[in-house]
């Protein structure tokens, strides 16, 4: 670029020269024909020169003045229209890039729309047709295990991962039905929290340490435990749930209760599920096999949940809120 504008600048300087030059050579003749005027030279030879010298002195002004006055003009106006369609054309090129692209990202997105719909449809027909194989190959004894809504087992009750399920529950309830329960010390931080922070109701029902006759059955089919103990064992829950309470402020979310009769399945409930355990003798439910139970539709979740419920109703509540209430409990 720099040098396309050294070349324009030497040939206007050389435009420029020749103008004068041509101008200065007209002036002469101009001169020469005055001259000419004061001596007997042919009147039509003076005529002549002063003619010539006439049209190049004025050639030589009108180069000049083009050169100096209108050609910078020309080219700057010239050179504006030429940047001035190649921006337009420029613009185009743009708009058209533009909705090519639009065009491009359309087709794709609606390719990807597609292939997602039949890897839909695929995964569907695939899920259906394995579910299919799958139902045909259990043997249906399992299926009946499935239907009626049991949907794993444990070894034992796991204190962590009961705690991991209530730590995930959020606007729903928790549900404890037992003789007495040795895991609500090691659940008190964790049951706080869930009242507290997610809105969890915990209802607890616990046997009434005055039944003497459920207490009696249930010592005499564990070889470490005696009455006294069991009795125990449901007063330092009953404290625990004081402890609770007092820290909690959402007190309605936490409410317990004692009924009087024996019962044969002790469970923990949670969102649509119940984890059941059994009271074997000379073992603790929570260290015997335990069967989570799931699905509101299923015929053992809802005996499970009837079963809890009509404890429930049945039972005495606790009134938490008067510091002498173990000393009020009875038949």
């Amino acid at each position: 670029m720099e040098n396309k504008n050294a070349e324009l600048e030497v040939y206007n300087l050389r435009t420029v020269i020749v103008s004068l030059l041509l101008g200065f050579f007209g002036v002469g003749l101009l001169v020469v024909s005055y001259i000419f005027q004061k001596y007997d030279y042919d009147p039509l030879f003076i005529f002549a020169i002063g003619s010539i010298g006439t049209t190049i002195l004025t050639v030589g002004i009108i180069s000049l003045l083009y050169e100096v006055l209108l050609r910078r003009s020309f080219i700057n106006v010239t050179q504006q229209s030429i940047q001035r369609i190649f921006l337009d054309e420029k613009q185009k090129s743009n708009e058209l890039l533009k909705i090519e692209k639009a065009k491009i990202e359309k087709y794709v997105e609606d390719e990807k729309i597609k292939l997602f719909d039949y890897y839909e449809k695929e995964k569907i027909g695939i899920e259906k047709n394995l579910r299919g194989i799958i139902e045909e190959a259990i043997p249906p004894k399992y299926s009946n295990i499935k239907r009626v809504g049991i949907v794993d087992t444990y070894d034992f009750l796991e204190m962590e991962r009961l705690r991991q399920k209530i730590e995930k529950l959020e606007n729903t309830e928790f549900k404890i039905l037992k003789i007495y329960t040795p895991t609500l010390n090691l659940l008190e931080s964790t049951i706080i929290n869930s009242i507290e922070n997610r809105n969890v109701a915990f209802r607890i029902n616990l046997l009434n340490p005055c039944c003497e006759e459920a207490i009696d059955k249930r010592a005499k089919s564990l070889k470490d435990y005696d009455k006294d103990q069991i009795k125990e064992e449901i007063i330092k829950n009953l404290r625990r749930c004081k402890s609770i309470f007092k820290r909690i402020e959402k007190k309605e979310n936490f409410k317990v209760r004692l009924y009087d009769s024996f019962i044969s399945v002790p469970i923990y409930g949670y969102g649509t599920s119940y984890i059941m355990g059994l009271y074997l003798h000379n073992r603790l439910s929570e260290e015997g096999v335990q069967i989570k139970v799931s699905g509101i539709g299923s015929v053992l979740y809802k005996r499970v949940d009837e079963h809890f419920e009509n404890i429930w109703a049945n039972a005495k509540d606790v009134n938490l809120e008067d510091e002498d209430f173990l000393k009020k409990i009875s038949l």
